[in-house]
């Protein structure tokens, strides 16, 4: 049986070697106009959903080390008392913002879907309004290092098995 190979670009820098058993071009064709860039965003967006527990934990383990925006920068709290006693309850953040206290601001976290595709956090905890005006709504954002890297290892490897599946119908 002869192969041939095609690629489909995801919007999302998803590249996509497809092998699909020789068919018509008529039945290949057929099958691609179901790929469509919405099918593709589609198809993207429910395997973060699927997995939002996991972005979730990656999040939280910025907070964990103290990068509450998710980019390297480390904010100080200003009194150094709260500093001293914030390094001594989460060390990994070495006394910087680290926006955990008693766990329910991390634990109110959602994934919500932003515009063009991209993806920020929610959160439905009463400290909500008074964390954003503090630090700014940044703190909602994903690391994107951390998101790329996920991206490509986990979401891309399903990403291709979900194409593969259209295209070998």
């Amino acid at each position: 049986m002869k192969h041939s190979k095609g690629i489909v670009n995801a919007g999302a820098s998803i590249a996509v070697k497809i092998k699909t058993m020789a068919i018509s071009a008529k039945q290949m064709l057929s099958r691609t106009k179901q790929l469509k860039i919405t099918k593709l965003r589609e198809i993207v967006q429910e395997e973060l959903v699927k997995d939002e527990t996991t972005l979730k934990l990656l999040k939280e383990q910025d907070f964990l080390e103290g990068d509450i925006y998710g980019n390297g920068t480390l904010v100080k709290y200003r009194s150094k008392n709260y500093e001293i006693f914030k390094a001594r309850k989460n060390p990994l953040a070495g006394g910087a913002v680290d926006l955990i206290d008693t766990g329910a601001f991390v634990d109110a976290m959602k994934l919500n879907k932003g515009k063009k595709g991209g993806f920020k956090f929610g959160n439905t905890d009463s400290k909500r309004k008074m964390l954003a005006d503090k630090y700014g709504t940044d703190i909602f954002g994903l690391n994107q290092d951390v998101f790329n890297k996920y991206q490509k290892e986990i979401i891309a490897p399903r990403f291709k098995a979900k194409i593969r599946n259209i295209l070998n119908k």
